[in-house]
């Protein structure tokens, strides 16, 4: 759902869902835990369209879409999701909004080890999603700006213009989760806090999870 745009819907069409997963891959692309985990810039470009355009059409229904523009052009996009949904990007969901096709797709383009690194984050990521309590958070999933309009605090702003949506939708916290090392200072001057630091078995990667009280 979108939730900052006066429309005739609330979702976004499939075009937009295409420029959304355009911009928020080429946001990522250059990103250190996609780095190591797919090495050639034009395979993990492509893995990445194709794994976000999955994602996002499964928030565009069961999540929140905070759409940012500069004048009137779209730069980014925020994507929220309830933490305590409990069918997330579910194999379910994947049929329902017919993303299958996009998952072979994206596990076509990665080799093997390319695949066993990634097995290794998820097992990593879901051992905290095991432990973490779930009710009345709201998941910040993932941000993307266009790169010529990085560094100029609009995204950051973006940001704090959802605090006061979701608090009044009765959310009490905001949390989140990084692998790239750069976006933790960014996300402390937004207001978060380092909750805790899992690395995968092999120690090659570490995931950051935050919260901020709303």
């Amino acid at each position: 759902m979108i939730i900052n745009d006066e429309r005739l819907s609330d979702y976004l069409n499939k075009n937009e869902l295409i420029e959304m997963a355009d911009i928020m891959s080429d946001a990522f692309v250059n990103h250190s835990n996609f780095i190591y985990t797919i090495t050639d810039a034009k395979r993990r470009k492509k893995a990445l369209f194709n794994i976000f355009l999955m994602i996002y059409k499964i928030i565009n229904i069961y999540g929140f879409t905070y759409i940012v523009r500069e004048k009137n052009e779209v730069i980014g996009y925020i994507t929220y999701m309830d933490a305590s949904d409990k069918s997330q990007i579910s194999f379910r969901r994947i049929l329902k909004t017919r993303g299958l096709l996009l998952v072979i797709k994206f596990f076509l383009i990665l080799k093997f080890s390319e695949i066993k690194k990634l097995t290794r984050y998820i097992k990593t990521y879901n051992s905290y999603q095991k432990t973490e309590i779930k009710e009345d958070k709201i998941h910040l999933y993932s941000t993307g700006v266009k790169d010529k309009y990085k560094g100029k605090g609009l995204m950051g702003k973006a940001i704090r213009n959802t605090y006061p949506y979701f608090k009044d939708l009765g959310y009490n916290e905001m949390v989140l989760e990084t692998a790239d090392p750069i976006n933790i200072p960014i996300y402390i001057k937004l207001g978060f806090k380092k909750i805790e630091n899992r690395s995968t078995d092999d120690n090659l990667q570490t995931i950051c999870f935050m919260s901020m009280p709303l």
